[in-house]
């Protein structure tokens, strides 16, 4: 698997009624490759992997890109 399919795996929980913002999910997700030795990911390549995931994208009221129907767990907190 690659680094985005494992960190979707592991930090994005599916839910229908939230969204989560992608800006900081990309942040997090460059933080936890640095942390679990992962070489820094190409962008377009995580938006890919979200998509192909099942995971949309809508824009927020302010104009910032969600990830429809995904919740990012909190630091510390991993799905197994």
């Amino acid at each position: 698997m690659s680094a985005a399919e494992d960190f979707i795996a592991a930090k994005l929980s599916p839910s229908r009624t939230r969204r989560a913002p992608y800006e900081q999910t990309l942040r997090v997700f460059h933080g936890w490759c640095r942390s679990n030795g992962y070489s820094m990911p190409d962008d377009d390549a995580f938006m890919d992997a979200l998509e192909s995931a099942g995971f949309s994208f809508v824009v927020g009221e302010r104009g910032d890109w969600l990830i429809s129907g995904a919740h990012l767990l909190p630091m510390g907190r991993e799905r197994v």
